[in-house]
C-alpha cells in the first residue's frame, strides 16, 4: 500500500476541500438526526438502558410539554412538529382526508384549536399556548384518532 502513495503530494486545495466536505458531512449527520428524532431522545438499547421505562418517557414528555408552554421556541422546534405529524397522519389515516388537498375540510374535521396549533406561525408567535390549550388539542387529536 505505501507504493501506491509513492509519487503523491497532497496539495493545499485538496486537504482543505477535503476537510471542508466532511465538516459538512458530520454537520448534515447532526441535523438529520435532530429532523428524525423530534422527541429527543433516543431508544433504549437493553432493559437495564435509562430510558427504557415506559413511566420515565412519559414524565419526559410531560416536561417538555410543560417547558412548551412558557417558551415558544420549545413549543416550535419540539411541539408543534410532533402535533403536525400526529395531525397529518389521523386526519389521512381515519379521515381520508390530505391536509394540503382538502385544507378547509381538514380544518373542519380538526377542529379551529387543533388546527391552529398545527399552522401557527411560530416566527410572529409572541407566546406559547396555554397547558389547557394544549391539553386541548390533545384530547381533540385523541377523538380524531378514535374508531
Amino acid at each position: 500500500m505505501g507504493a501506491a502513495l509513492i509519487g503523491w503530494s497532497s496539495r493545499l486545495e485538496v486537504v482543505l476541500t477535503v476537510g471542508v466536505a466532511a465538516a459538512l458531512a458530520v454537520f448534515a449527520v447532526h441535523a438529520l438526526r435532530s429532523a428524525v428524532d423530534p422527541l429527543g431522545w433516543s431508544l433504549p438499547t437493553s432493559h437495564n438502558d435509562p430510558v427504557y421505562k415506559p413511566e420515565d418517557r412519559v414524565e419526559f414528555l410531560q416536561r417538555r410539554l410543560e417547558i412548551a408552554t412558557t417558551d415558544p421556541r420549545i413549543f416550535e422546534t419540539r411541539i408543534q412538529p410532533v402535533l403536525v405529524s400526529l395531525t397529518t397522519n389521523v386526519l389521512r389515516r381515519k379521515h381520508g382526508l390530505d391536509i394540503e388537498r382538502d385544507e378547509s375540510r381538514a380544518r373542519e374535521v380538526a377542529g379551529p384549536l387543533l388546527w391552529d396549533m398545527v399552522t401557527l406561525d411560530t416566527a410572529t408567535l409572541a407566546r406559547s399556548p396555554t397547558s389547557a390549550q394544549l391539553s386541548a388539542a390533545i384530547d381533540q387529536l385523541e377523538r380524531l384518532s378514535a374508531p
